[in-house]
């Protein structure tokens, strides 16, 4: 689907995010958190010699406090091998893998909402995303606010290209995940070759948040985007998630049900998984039952069929609605939600987690 780019110059904050005491993370030069030690604090980025306590390439073991979450690196850039930790059940003590045992020069710390749910909200109107009972939204842009309407943030680099000044930005605000590039394979959005993107994606790897994929039109995950992730494996160039767009795009003229729309979705999601390598998660950022279905029933049964599976299945970790067709929220004037939008409200809204797929393969 062709959605543009949202641009909005408002710096983010911090808000709705955990505030904890005490040491969001502790690294130590030894194993199993011994030996010399130093805290660094949460929204900073450190790179080589700013590592404190002079650990830079000397750390082994860390402890990391209950609703943070962590970037380890390899390189100042945060190119190459790099890794993803959550404490999102409590407080965690890990020896890091050989990989990175005396091997680290980057750092990035950042608060997570431990409770986050799969529900999410695409747009500005987050008033209409609470009602809806989105636990967090994005915006096709970088310009959106942690916490707005109680909504968890998520950034989108919509194209290549990265400005310097982008991975400070972001190194000071309490968002957690990014994704990157709306729609490169298609001319008219982000529109980027394979190799174009690798690079710009590199760049948003100095971030050090939990780094979702491009996002490609329906079908494209089979060529642009498998084409991508071969060459991050190539270049060990971590990808935490896929994100992808579902319009059911070819059967937009058959009459089916709620549940035949579903099942052809999940038949899509599963290919996508195995066409890609079989383990990762799937952040499902576009989706609806085809804009061509005008009546409202259509979108509905399908949001209560889609969202149950979605629920139910442990690798579909968020996902957000696109209104568009017989699919808007909302109707009337002053507006009332739809009869698409109260199905959406009523699906239950399970947790989305903090599972991951690195580069280190664990």
């Amino acid at each position: 689907m062709k959605a543009n780019p949202i641009l909005i110059n408002s710096l983010a904050t911090i808000a709705g995010a955990i505030v904890a005491h005490g040491n969001p993370l502790t690294i130590y030069d030894g194993l199993n958190q011994t030996g010399p030690s130093a805290i660094v604090a949460a929204n900073s980025r450190k790179t080589g010699t700013a590592i404190p306590n002079g650990l830079n390439d000397k750390i082994s073991s860390f402890k990391l406090q209950n609703g943070y979450g962590v970037c380890f690196g390899m390189s100042f850039r945060n190119v190459g091998e790099s890794k993803v930790y959550f404490a999102n059940n409590g407080d965690r003590n890990v020896n890091l893998p050989t990989q990175l045992n005396d091997n680290v020069s980057f750092i990035r710390v950042f608060p997570i909402k431990t409770d986050v749910k799969k529900k999410g909200h695409a747009g500005t109107n987050t008033a209409l995303g609470k009602a809806v009972g989105a636990s967090w939204y994005y915006l096709w842009s970088d310009g959106g606010s942690d916490g707005t309407d109680g909504l968890k943030y998520v950034p989108m680099k919509w194209g290549i290209g990265t400005p310097s000044t982008f991975a400070d930005k972001w190194a000071s605000i309490g968002v957690s995940h990014m994704l990157a590039f709306n729609e490169p394979d298609n001319p008219n959005q982000a529109n980027a070759t394979v190799a174009n993107a690798v690079t710009s994606y590199e760049d948003l790897l100095a971030c050090g948040l939990t780094m979702g994929s491009p996002v490609v039109e329906q079908d494209k995950y089979k060529t642009w985007l498998k084409d991508f992730m071969a060459d991050c494996k190539t270049k060990k160039l971590r990808v935490d998630f896929l994100a992808a767009h579902w319009y059911d795009w070819g059967n937009q003229t058959n009459v089916s049900t709620g549940a035949q729309i579903k099942d052809r979705l999940s038949a899509k999601m599963t290919d996508l998984r195995t066409q890609i390598g079989g383990s990762q998660y799937i952040w499902l950022t576009e989706f609806n039952a085809n804009p061509n279905r005008t009546k409202q029933s259509d979108h509905a049964a399908f949001i209560s069929s889609a969202i149950g599976w979605m629920n139910s299945t442990s690798w579909m970790q968020r996902y957000a609605y696109f209104q568009n067709g017989g699919g808007k929220f909302e109707t009337g004037t002053p507006p009332t939600l739809s009869e698409s939008g109260k199905a959406y409200r009523d699906a239950p809204n399970a947790n989305a987690g903090y599972g991951i797929q690195s580069n280190l393969g664990y």
